[in-house]
């Protein structure tokens, strides 16, 4: 017969192995999942920031000259920008379900000011097909205005969140 100090000792041990796997096990999956997070809030915020940059960069440049034949080349580049923001909009959709509710939040707002902006910037260009010069400028006007209060203002607020996550995840 074995010693019960034994069978105590062993049973201990074995206990100890099987919750330490356990443990490692649920912490390796845990790492792996923050580690995709990052990654993703990473790829998101690029996304954001590239289309930012277009959207004004457009905005200032093309968008704010109206007559003469740039209209076609407007037309070129603002579906450019709308596949761009399609393109975020798609990855934000597979992925959201590994942001947090205030990311998923906080990129909704962009896309939608996103949307606004664009949607503005077409009217702008229809107008302009029509010759009305006065409705053409006060859709790309209102464009401008979105891009610098409600697409600033719904960066921010992503950027805010994402520092969040990442300052109480180190």
């Amino acid at each position: 017969m074995l010693d019960p100090d034994i069978v105590k000792a062993l049973a201990s041990g074995l206990a100890a192995a099987v919750l330490t796997y356990f443990f490692a096990k649920r912490r390796y999956k845990f790492e792996k999942l923050y580690e995709k997070q990052l990654l993703h809030i990473e790829d998101v915020f690029e996304k954001v920031i590239d289309l930012e940059d277009s959207l004004r960069k457009y905005i200032a440049t093309k968008g704010s000259m109206f007559g003469g034949d740039r209209l076609e080349e407007k037309k070129k580049e603002v579906q450019m920008l709308l596949n761009q923001l399609y393109a975020l909009r798609s990855f934000f959709l597979k992925k959201e379900i590994l942001f947090n509710q205030g990311s998923s939040e906080a990129i909704q707002n962009f896309i939608d000011a996103s949307i606004r902006v664009l949607s503005n910037l077409v009217s702008s260009n229809f107008s302009e097909q029509l010759a009305d010069g006065k409705i053409s400028y006060d859709q790309w006007y209102k464009a401008y205005e979105i891009s610098e209060d409600e697409l600033k203002k719904a960066k921010e607020e992503l950027r805010k969140n994402f520092r969040e996550i990442l300052e109480n995840q180190s």
